[in-house]
């Protein structure tokens, strides 16, 4: 089917005039080989991009004509290739939206702004689903750029670009050995405590990002007079306005422009990086870890990434010389279905050439592959650290990625015009691949994974358990200490055990001078009664001595000392069964102790074969242990065995402050280790369960079936 070429918006516009304002300056550029016209307007720093033929029609807009007569025009000279007049409407509305030209008439112009007040809400709610709500302009930081540009200018050349390279290569140098090292301290940097430094140290860094396209822009000759504030998945990350970078007649210049900031933030983390080497921990050498972290690693997954519409994007958009590279990838996309699944042929082709085609179909997948997934994995991340927030989050994407495009495919399928005579095939064709698609995935096999945290420990522990609630009062060893059987480990106090001995030691007073004075002739009965009150006395009294006997924590035998929470436990209430840590005895065999919550252990209790079961030592990467799972805990528990489980330990579960108690009731595993395993008690480690591979139908009927259980 053709496009409609008349729209019932057109008497609206028809007897208008309109004209280029006379500040607007026309440029002829060149995209893939095919003619173009750049119409910008240096005072108000707008610009737009227009085919041969629809410049022809706004060439026609001289403030004589009326739109209706340039339309005509066009379209006696160019046919089916002038814009319809619906796309003519859009046209005017976008012109004047950016204040290109200028529009004289009698007729009710008001409905234009209408129709530019809803172009506007539309973009607002765009921006809302694709996570950039608000910008807000602060400052023109004009003077500025041209006060910092005579400083900078030699490193905006070859000789620049060359030594950024270089930069960059004796980083990597420099990095390669240290490599497992940067990663498990990159592990034990995503906690909660860490958000809001690495939200501050986020902002600082992109605020230099930004002047880094503000300086390229100038050095060009382009002007930049905005900069502010925009909103990205909730968080707010500066912005610079280089758009006058579309002026600029090579692409190589304009793709510059949006690689400067990448560039800047590259360098930053590659100095950042011999700062972190050659510092010793604390707070220079983390301080220039999160700076590695968020110049050099977010920088790469999303900034640099041509899939989402940051620089990445912009600047492959100026090499492949596509403009609107996403929109005419996603039209290109949609032409394709259309053409397959509906027959419509007749359509207007969005590619100009078989090898545009190709890169606008092989673009428009890839990002949308990798856009669900970078938007499915945040979600997820978030939702770790914030459950709330990360609910949010996925409410929103299912709106945005499932909702809302299916309701536009159920209202193109009911009421389009391009489907009259072919309706019946397009619903037909349309439920036929939806079941498809859904069949196809549901049955795929899947391979189930869980990872948790887990802590490499002797298979005989002597533990250390308070028997009786207390204060700390004196702390006598350290983690790691020998010990001998025994030997005093720490020294608490219970007043009410104090308070509870003296009582019994006054009544024993009272009952001696009572069966003391029961002595004499006739008062024998007075005299056994108070004896055995005095007996039961003692035996309470020996009772209390031995509860504050055992307020004094010994070692239960000789060996090493594994208790890291010692360190804190000064001035600490502790309660009756707390385990306070271990005592090795010598060289028994390793077993490490993983924490499952309530779905994983399911897991493991639901399948007939035992998972496969990988370790990962904490520190040593490139080590990789099998085991075996020899046993689960049968009831779950919120007391754990390590403060390491915990956030505040460097774990993933949600704990109380003092690390020992998780949020919800977990299980613990017990897992062999191979007899000659190089690593030591007390060690962390990643585990890895492999479960066996079913289909993703079978999972969600599972999923159901415990839903109508527990319903």
């Amino acid at each position: 089917m053709e496009r409609a070429t008349h729209s019932h918006e057109w008497d609206r516009i028809a007897s208008l005039r309109v004209r280029l304002r006379s500040s607007v300056v026309v440029r002829r550029r060149h995209f893939r080989r095919r003619r173009g016209y750049v119409l910008s307007d240096p005072a108000a720093n707008q610009f737009y991009r227009l085919d041969p033929v629809t410049y022809h029609l706004v060439a026609l807009f001289d403030g004589r004509r009326t739109v209706e007569q340039a339309w005509t025009l066009c379209m006696e000279q160019f046919g089916d290739r002038a814009p319809t007049q619906g796309e003519v409407f859009a046209l005017i509305s976008q012109l004047y939206q950016t204040s290109l030209v200028t529009v004289d008439g009698t007729t009710d112009a008001a409905q234009l702004f209408k129709r530019m007040q809803r172009r506007r809400s539309v973009m607002r709610r765009k921006q809302w689903s694709s996570f950039l709500f608000v910008k807000v302009p602060l400052f023109d930081p004009a003077a500025a750029i041209d006060a910092l540009l005579p400083v900078v200018r030699p490193l905006l050349s070859r000789w620049g670009l060359l030594a950024w390279i270089a930069l960059l290569l004796a980083a990597l140098v420099r990095l390669a050995p240290r490599w497992s090292t940067l990663w498990e301290q990159t592990t034990l940097m995503i906690r909660p405590g860490n958000v809001l430094w690495l939200g501050v140290l986020f902002v600082l860094i992109k605020v230099v990002h930004e002047f880094g396209h503000g300086l390229m822009c100038r050095r060009f000759g382009g002007q930049v007079h905005e900069m502010g504030v925009m909103l990205l998945v909730f968080a707010p990350v500066p912005y610079c306005d280089a758009t006058s970078s579309w002026g600029l007649e090579s692409r190589l210049q304009r793709a510059l422009v949006g690689l400067a900031g990448i560039i800047v933030e590259t360098a930053v983390a590659a100095l950042a990086v011999f700062v972190w080497a050659g510092t010793a921990p604390g707070v220079v050498n983390e301080l220039a870890h999160r700076t590695i972290f968020v110049s050099g690693v977010a920088t790469l997954l999303f900034n640099a990434n041509p899939l989402l519409r940051f620089d990445g994007y912009y600047v492959l958009t100026d090499l492949l010389d596509i403009p609107n590279l996403l929109k005419n990838a996603n039209a290109q996309l949609q032409q394709v279905l259309q053409r397959c699944f509906y027959g419509l042929r007749d359509l207007r082709p969005v590619a100009h050439s078989r090898t545009e085609r190709s890169w606008l179909l092989t673009y428009a997948v890839s990002a949308w592959t990798y856009r669900a997934f970078i938007m499915v994995a945040i979600a997820w991340f978030v939702s770790r650290l914030f459950f709330g927030l990360g609910v949010l989050l996925v409410t929103i994407l299912l709106l945005t990625w499932v909702i809302v495009p299916l309701a536009k495919l159920t209202r193109f399928l009911a009421v389009s015009p391009m489907l009259h005579g072919r309706r019946g095939r397009a619903w037909a064709s349309t439920c036929g691949a939806v079941a498809g698609v859904v069949a196809v995935v549901g049955l795929l096999p899947v391979g189930r994974h869980a990872y948790v945290d887990a802590v490499i420990e002797p298979e005989d522990w002597m533990e250390l358990v308070m028997s009786v609630d207390g204060f700390v009062e004196r702390v006598a060893l350290d983690d790691g200490q020998p010990v001998d059987a025994d030997q005093v480990i720490l020294e608490a106090t219970n007043r009410d055990l104090a308070l509870e001995r003296e009582r019994l030691v006054a009544k024993m007073v009272h009952e001696k001078l009572l069966a003391d004075a029961a002595g004499g002739e006739g008062f024998h009965d007075e005299k056994d009664k108070a004896l055995a009150r005095l007996a039961s006395l003692e035996g309470q009294l020996a009772e209390v001595d031995r509860r504050i006997q055992d307020l004094t924590l010994t070692s239960p035998g000789a060996g090493q000392l594994v208790a890291p929470a010692l360190s804190v436990l000064q001035g600490q209430y502790l309660e009756r069964g707390e385990v306070l840590g271990r005592v090795h005895a010598g060289n028994e065999r390793l077993v490490a102790i993983a924490i499952i919550d309530q779905k994983h252990n399911s897991l493991l209790f639901g399948e007939s074969a035992a998972p496969a079961v990988q370790l990962r030592p904490i520190g040593r990467i490139d080590q990789v242990l099998d085991g075996k799972v020899e046993r689960v805990s049968p009831s779950g528990t919120q007391q754990l065995r390590h403060r390491m489980f915990g956030y505040y330990g460097g774990g993933s579960l949600r704990t109380d402050a003092r690390g020992f108690e998780a949020a919800e009731s977990v299980f613990e595993v017990r897992i062999s280790l191979p007899d000659d395993v190089a690593v030591q008690p007390g060690q962390r480690a990643k585990v890895r369960f492999t479960f066996g591979r079913t289909s993703l139908a079978a999972r969600w009927w599972r999923r159901f079936l415990q839903a109508v259980d527990t319903a």
